[in-house]
């Protein structure tokens, strides 16, 4: 066997031929009989006894080697073949592991079916029937579902046959005289791949360690400079402040505007309420991010008049929600009204329904005017808040010009 043929391979090789010599076992022992080892044509490793006269088996016969006698005769030290159990149980150990969690996935494959059938049951009963989509649907999860389970049960049958196969070499000291040379070889080089794998960790963790010690240095450095900084940053962060307030306060006259306009499509409602989300977060970024200014009454006036017309755009959301779906519900109700004006000789039903539609549009215009005058109101409100804030706006910029030709004209 090729020691350089990757671990799985050679096992599966080793697990192949302790079970060709396990039926070939006689009373004669191995180290007098002429042998030969070939791989079949399915891969399979086939280890048996070399007649003279008798050709190998004709699916190996062109690439049959014949076994050493001596492969007895060297002598194999107990520690090294208790080492090689040693190894093989812990492949049986392992194989048990992936058996037990190919049966585990039976249970995940049941529960993710049922989920899935479920959902599909509870689509069917909201319309009290099952559509052939659904039904199509069902049966591939069905299918689906049996085969993960022949493919489970595939994975469970091949696991037992490792562990049967790795068992009939530990079960016949012959074999496992035999296999120990390369299994040694084997289990060398499993134990040198840890220790590579057990370096290379070490040396991640002290690089990570490294890495770390130095980025607390960095973030200790930034935190002094930024200490010392503190002080000559205030007016920067004041002026930054104000700054934000009146790109705020053009935030907020723009959804006025569309407030204004006696806008009610869903577009401009839709809009609107996206801009003022923005709007609520942009004002809690700024008393996050300038706290202290804040809490100093830096440029106080003008983020109270600015939130103070935000508060009330927000607060006159619902007026204008309500006002749309009264102009909707008016516009049902009158093209209900015109379908039965139109129809010239009426049944009593049909008459009876006419007369439902107009009580029905009288009460829809009733309630769309209702809604009208209080959202007219609270535009007027909100009239005079903009204009207040516009004001204030005014005022902070002369302040800021003035400062300005100060510090040119000293």
């Amino acid at each position: 066997m090729n020691p350089l043929l990757p671990i799985p391979l050679r096992m599966l090789l080793c697990v192949s031929s302790a079970l060709a010599l396990a039926s070939l076992a006689s009373a004669t022992p191995t180290a007098a009989q002429p042998m030969y080892r070939c791989v079949d044509n399915d891969g399979h490793v086939v280890i048996g006894k070399s007649t003279p006269g008798v050709p190998p088996p004709a699916n190996c016969r062109g690439d049959a080697i014949p076994v050493p006698k001596a492969i007895h005769s060297q002598p194999v030290a107990q520690k090294d073949l208790e080492a090689v159990k040693q190894f093989l149980n812990q492949r049986i150990t392992d194989l048990a592991i992936r058996e037990a969690r190919c049966r585990s996935a039976h249970e995940t494959i049941e529960v993710n079916k049922d989920d899935a059938l479920d959902a599909i049951d509870s689509l069917a009963d909201n319309r009290r029937r099952v559509s052939r989509a659904e039904g199509r649907a069902a049966g591939k999860i069905e299918e689906g579902a049996k085969q993960a389970h022949v493919s489970i049960q595939q994975c469970v049958r091949k696991a037992q046959a490792d562990i049967a196969q790795v068992r009939g070499i530990l079960s016949s000291p012959e074999v496992l005289r035999a296999e120990a040379p390369e299994l040694l070889v084997a289990l060398k080089r499993d134990h040198e791949l840890a220790e590579t794998r057990r370096e290379a960790d070490r040396q991640d963790l002290e690089q990570r360690r490294y890495a770390t010690l130095r980025a607390e240095r960095a973030i200790q450095a930034a935190a002094e400079a930024k200490e010392a900084a503190k002080r000559q940053v205030a007016e920067r962060l004041s002026g930054e402040l104000r700054e934000q307030w009146l790109t705020l306060l053009e935030n907020v006259r723009g959804v006025h505007e569309i407030f204004a306009s006696d806008g009610s499509s869903d577009t401009s409602s839709d809009a609107s309420s996206l801009r003022l989300e923005a709007i609520g977060r942009q004002i809690q970024s700024i008393r996050v991010k300038y706290a202290h200014q804040v809490q100093m009454g830096d440029h106080k006036t003008l983020g109270m008049a600015v939130y103070a017309a935000y508060a009330a755009l927000t607060a006159a959301g619902p007026d204008w929600q309500r006002e749309r779906q009264a102009a909707e519900s008016l516009a049902s109700a009158e093209v209900n009204a015109a379908r039965y004006r139109a129809i010239r000789n009426l049944s009593a039903l049909d008459r009876a329904n006419s007369d439902q539609s107009k009580r029905l549009l009288r009460a829809a215009q009733q309630q769309y005017e209702d809604a009208k005058t209080q959202l007219a109101a609270k535009r007027d409100s909100l009239t005079q808040l903009m204009s207040e804030a516009s004001r204030i706006a005014k005022e902070e910029r002369e302040q800021v010009q003035q400062v300005n030709v100060e510090a040119r004209n000293p």
